[in-house]
């Protein structure tokens, strides 16, 4: 374990293989695990949906820490990500949106509101999100709808599409451009340092 004054404090969004990215992940608990149990649920702040989340700057993620937490290092292994920034966007895929809704714990009911009738309630629903053009949006107005509380089943079925999902936040940090990645399933995490809040 290091100490936070010993890392360059300034982190740059890389122009080499993604797969090469660093990212910092800050928490209160003094844990490296990452695991769905900790995913969703209703004190879950998942303001840009559920996930594991990270970000590209060290300073960032001092603030999830504070006040005895950790910053966890990690290289996150993505190669299919959801784009959601002020230039580029992911589209939304139909047969995404249907597995969704088909492995919905709460399938029925929440299809229920779309028709009576099974079949037609799917196509409503499905035509529904595909109104948004852009998967963020999506997908995480569907999750609201029929994944509330269920953030584990969400994430197995949207992680045999996605990675994870990449955020663009306004502004910069320390002077240079901020990001947010949500990681959608735990096995491509792999923690390189832990280190103490100061």
């Amino acid at each position: 374990m290091i100490k936070l004054k010993r890392l360059i404090e300034n982190v740059e969004w890389p122009t080499t293989s993604p797969n090469e990215k660093i990212w910092y992940h800050g928490r209160t608990v003094d844990s490296e695990s990452f695991s769905y149990d900790y995913v969703g649920g209703e004190n879950a702040h998942d303001q840009e949906g559920p996930g594991f989340y990270f970000t590209s700057n060290l300073n960032d993620a001092r603030a999830y820490a504070q006040p005895n937490g950790i910053i966890l290092k990690c290289h996150i292994d993505y190669k299919k990500l959801i784009i959601k920034s002020d230039t580029s966007s992911t589209k939304t895929n139909k047969k995404v949106l249907v597995d969704l809704i088909n492995n919905s714990p709460n399938k029925e009911y929440t299809l229920s509101n779309f028709d009576e009738n099974p079949r037609i309630a799917m196509i409503n629903a499905v035509n529904a999100y595909l109104r948004y053009e852009d998967a963020f949006d999506s997908y995480q107005i569907l999750a609201r709808d029929f994944y509330r509380y269920e953030a584990k089943e969400y994430l197995e079925t949207l992680s045999k599409y996605y990675d994870a999902q990449l955020t663009t936040k306004e502004g910069s940090m320390d002077g240079h451009r901020l990001y947010h990645l949500i990681v959608y399933k735990p096995s491509i995490i792999k923690v390189l340092d832990k280190m103490k809040y100061e």
